[in-house]
C-alpha cells in the first residue's frame, strides 16, 4: 500500500536516474525525422488542436502527441527537438514515477531496479528519441496505476480519483485502443479492494459504488 514516508520516499534517487537517463537521450534528439513519426509530422503539423480530437484519421494519429508537439514547435521553432520534447519529457518522467510507484509497493531497493530496467530497455529510449505517442501512453498508464493505488488509501482517495479520470481520459486521446487498459485497472482494485476488506464487516455498498466512481465515469466517457 502506498506509505507516505518521508525516507522511504526521497527523492534523490529517482531525480538523479531520471536526469542521467535525459542525458542519455539527449544523443540522437536532434536526428533527421524518419519512419512513423515522419508520417505523423506530415499528416498533422498544420492540424488544429479541434481538428486532432474530432476527426480521427486513423492509427498514425496519437491525438495528444501531435497535440503537444505542435504547440512545442509554435513556442520553440519548427526543428526535431522541439517536435519531440514531449516524448523526452514524458519519458524522463516515467522513469522518475515507476521510482515512486516502487517505493510505494514494496522498497527503495526494488524501486531503483525497476527504474533501472526502464532506463536499459531499448523501447523506453526509442520511445523517448521517436515523435509518436508511445512515451506518453507509457507515462500515462503508470499515472492511471498509481492512481489506482491512491483511490485505495482513505486520506487519498480524492486525489488518486483526479489523477485516474485525467490519467485515463489522456490515454484514450492519445491512442483511442488504450481504452481496454483501464477495464483491467478496474479488476484489479475490485480485487485487491475485496482480499483487504475485512470479512467480520459487512460490506458497505454505497462506500465500494463511491470508490468505483471513478471507473464508472471513465468507462462511460471512452465509451465508444
Amino acid at each position: 500500500m502506498i506509505t507516505f514516508d518521508k525516507e522511504k520516499h526521497s527523492l534523490k534517487t529517482p531525480v538523479t536516474l531520471a536526469f542521467l537517463f535525459a542525458l542519455l537521450c539527449l544523443l540522437e534528439l536532434n536526428v533527421p525525422l524518419n519512419g512513423d513519426e515522419a508520417k505523423t509530422y506530415l499528416e498533422h503539423v498544420a492540424s488544429s488542436p479541434f481538428q486532432l480530437l474530432f476527426q480521427y484519421a486513423g492509427p498514425n494519429q496519437h491525438t495528444l502527441f501531435s497535440i503537444l508537439s505542435n504547440t512545442s514547435m509554435r513556442i520553440l521553432g519548427e526543428h526535431e527537438v522541439a517536435f519531440r520534447i514531449p516524448v523526452f519529457l514524458a519519458a524522463i518522467l516515467s522513469v522518475f514515477l515507476i521510482h515512486r510507484l516502487g517505493q510505494s509497493l514494496w522498497n527503495s531497493t526494488t524501486a531503483t531496479i525497476a527504474s533501472l530496467l526502464m532506463m536499459g530497455s531499448y523501447h523506453h529510449l526509442f520511445f523517448a528519441q521517436h515523435g509518436r505517442g508511445y512515451a506518453i501512453i507509457e507515462l500515462l498508464a503508470l499515472a492511471s496505476v498509481f492512481g489506482t493505488i491512491l483511490l485505495l488509501e482513505e486520506k487519498s482517495s480524492k486525489i488518486g480519483a483526479w489523477v485516474l479520470i485525467f490519467s485515463g481520459i489522456a490515454l484514450c486521446v492519445t491512442l483511442p485502443s488504450n481504452a481496454f487498459f483501464l477495464p483491467g485497472c478496474g479488476l484489479a482494485f475490485v480485487f485487491v479492494l475485496w482480499e483487504s476488506r475485512n470479512s467480520k464487516i459487512p460490506i458497505s455498498w454505497s462506500h465500494l459504488g463511491k470508490k468505483l466512481l471513478p471507473f464508472i465515469f471513465l468507462a462511460v466517457s471512452t465509451a465508444g
